[in-house]
């Protein structure tokens, strides 16, 4: 028996989340979370109040982030030189030290080393920026931050079929907001969480049948970090021309300008010399979740020469094996998630997997590019909370979550408790290879949420996802998962 959504009859704004069936099993936290006892709903209501005022308290790290001297160890540094560069035409490309002493002089902090690994795009895009001052500039850019975090929880809220209001928006972004990758991006001054709007800005455009306009905001996502160049594929596995080539016209749009700016050769020495040079940098790292870092590390030995941190021998020494290896498995991820997707009938199910195998298989990819997995752990959130929280899918997501929550330094600490080891003053330290894998946490959990999408959800996700295959007849002004009119729901055996 499944559930099906008729329209062209009245119903309330639900109707279009199908009920599980009665008498199916229900995780206890589903039991909390639609009980309609009184006692439920005060603890729901204070446990929710609780998690606001934290998320509040927690607003005072990215505004100490804009103090002296951490506002000069943020990486939006190196985004306002590129552009301070680009605006007074000088090689955007030179070392990140030698551009910061240009533009703002001696600095308390200490600065990479290595030219930035961003792409020339962001330094176009965030040109009126290099008309204020660094220490204005990195302010607007924390406030834009926390913009783009309050519209990607609204859009991500819309695409699950709700229609939160501007309260019900700020108190789930103030929740939001305790998680380490948010927080982390937001105090360095990253790119994630404007990544993360433009992605479920593309969701919710796909969504409503604007095709054009979402293979637009993918396209200008590549602008800002190539990491989801992946999702492009979902495109070409589908067929889906539009989309696609709105996507690929926007990206060569910006490279373009950027090629009229600071010429094809400076975008060939990106391309060619800078992101090969900063990989070599952190492929091996502790930090680095990637899957091209296990090759190195199993045959290399982790650590980095630019970041302080855990190192561990080799479990074997080969330098050639680490390189076919580190290629090896982010090809296998690919190829893996492409077999999956083509049997797959919804658009937003695949496209959330491959942004799972981005973070994965990027060469380089932070513990803060977990901000991105957000997309894909509320299309399954949506999911269970359709189905009433059965048991067995609520304990793996409940799993998956549990990766999701901590700092990437408590997997440090972790290997070192493993270990029997504590780290220097400096945070250095040597710990066996078996150990320095837990540092890889993070990654277990980005894979966790495509083994949600995979294997859990199965063909019910498709069924249930709304008009995530392309469907917009069914989309209207109220949203992608609502119906364009109202329905009822009726049971088909």
């Amino acid at each position: 028996m499944e559930t099906t959504l008729v329209r062209g009859q009245a119903s309330s704004p639900n109707a279009a989340v199908p009920a599980a069936p009665s008498g199916a099993p229900r995780h206890a936290l589903g039991d909390l979370l639609w009980s309609p006892s009184q006692e439920a709903r005060l603890l729901r209501r204070a446990a929710v109040a609780l998690a606001f005022l934290l998320g509040l308290a927690e607003l005072r790290i990215p505004i100490a982030s804009l103090s002296a001297p951490y506002i000069y160890g943020k990486d939006f540094l190196q985004e306002y030189i590129m552009a301070r560069a680009l605006a007074e035409g000088v090689d955007p490309y030179l070392p990140i030290p030698f551009l910061a002493g240009r533009f703002l002089g001696p600095l308390p902090v200490a600065l990479f080393p290595h030219p930035t690994p961003h792409p020339p795009t962001v330094g176009l895009l965030l040109l009126p920026l290099a008309s204020l001052d660094y220490p204005w500039a990195a302010g607007l850019w924390t406030l834009l931050e926390l913009v783009c975090l309050v519209a990607s929880v609204h859009l991500l809220g819309r695409i699950s079929g709700l229609r939160p209001g501007a309260r019900a928006t700020l108190v789930a972004s103030a929740i939001a907001l305790p998680w380490y990758p948010i927080l982390l991006d937001l105090a360095l001054g990253q790119l994630m969480l404007p990544i993360l709007l433009l992605l479920a800005g593309t969701q919710y455009a796909l969504l409503s049948g604007r095709r054009g306009l979402g293979g637009a905001l993918l396209g200008f996502i590549l602008l800002l970090k190539p990491i989801a160049w992946p999702l492009l594929l979902v495109f070409v596995v589908r067929r889906s021309w539009r989309p696609l080539c709105a996507a690929v016209s926007t990206a060569l749009l910006g490279y373009g300008a950027a090629a009229g700016v600071i010429g094809m050769g400076g975008v060939f020495n990106y391309v060619a010399q800078v992101l090969p040079e900063v990989a070599r940098i952190y492929h091996a790292t502790s930090k680095n979740i990637s899957t091209w870092t296990i090759g190195w590390r199993l045959f290399e030995g982790s650590g980095s020469e630019a970041l302080v941190g855990i190192t561990a021998p080799p479990l074997f020494q080969s330098a050639q094996a680490a390189a076919a290896l580190s290629a090896a498995l982010p090809a296998l991820v690919l190829l893996a998630s492409l077999l999956a997707i083509r049997r797959w009938k919804s658009e937003s199910r695949s496209l959330g997997l491959m942004i799972c195998v981005a973070i994965l298989i990027s060469p380089i990819s932070w513990s803060h590019y977990l901000v991105l997995a957000a997309v894909p752990a509320v299309e399954v959130g949506s999911w269970l909370i359709r189905h009433r929280a059965p048991p067995r899918e609520t304990n793996l997501a409940l799993l998956a979550a549990a990766l999701m929550v901590p700092k990437d330094d408590l997997w440090a600490r972790l290997a070192l408790a493993l270990a029997g080891q504590r780290a220097a003053p400096d945070g250095s330290a040597v710990v066996p290879f078996a150990p320095a894998l837990l540092t890889l946490g993070p990654a277990v959990a980005v894979a966790a949420v495509a083994v949600l999408l995979i294997w859990v959800p199965g063909p019910a996700l498709d069924r249930h996802s709304g008009p995530a295959c392309g469907d917009a007849s069914r989309v209207g002004k109220a949203g992608p998962h609502e119906p364009a009119s109202a329905g009822t729901v009726q049971k088909r055996r």
